[in-house]
């Protein structure tokens, strides 16, 4: 019956590597899918623990300007959004806003390398929040918006991080030789 059920839901792993890449693609979806889920039904809270790691992430990668910090702060500030949440006062219009500021700024923020491709996703993020910008419907939103673009803005954040990294260390190595 385990062969029937799961028969070609199996792969050879030729390395640790694949595997962990593979552990980690399973890890991360299942953890979007069960953020969905739970926004879906109302509840929140999860999602404005995500909100406030983008934020101390985003944070921390200009932590050295303080301008930038203070813009930063002025403009995304995720324990504010949850009290208009949980006032009831919270818009559309405003996680519009707030999707908009994000994606402009890690799209500013990436390598050149991936400036093509950020710009791609910038347009297609761009293209959602122009037809949705009119919406009421904020519940429905978050769900069926703001979540899958959390997902790919914390994608594209991991590789400005990635590229930071491999940059240090890139130009470390040179100074040490």
């Amino acid at each position: 019956e385990a062969r029937r059920r799961f028969a070609g839901a199996w792969s050879r792993m030729a390395t640790s590597a694949q595997l962990e890449q593979t552990v980690r693609a399973v890890a991360e979806r299942a953890f979007w899918d069960a953020l969905s889920e739970r926004v879906a039904a109302g509840e929140y809270d999860a999602l404005f623990s995500v909100l406030g790691e983008m934020q101390q992430a985003m944070r921390a990668l200009v932590a050295h300007s303080p301008r930038a910090v203070a813009e930063l702060a002025d403009k995304f500030d995720a324990d504010w959004l949850k009290q208009r949440v949980d006032h009831g006062a919270l818009e559309v219009e405003s996680v519009v806003g707030l999707m908009r500021y994000i994606a402009r700024t890690i799209a500013e923020w990436q390598a050149p390398a991936d400036e093509e491709q950020a710009r791609a996703w910038l347009a297609s993020t761009e293209e959602v929040l122009r037809a949705h910008e009119g919406s009421d419907d904020l519940a429905a939103f978050i769900s069926a918006h703001l979540v899958p673009f959390l997902r790919g803005a914390n994608e594209w954040l991991g590789r400005v991080y990635q590229r930071t990294v491999e940059f240090l260390e890139e130009h470390g190595a040179a100074a040490r030789q």
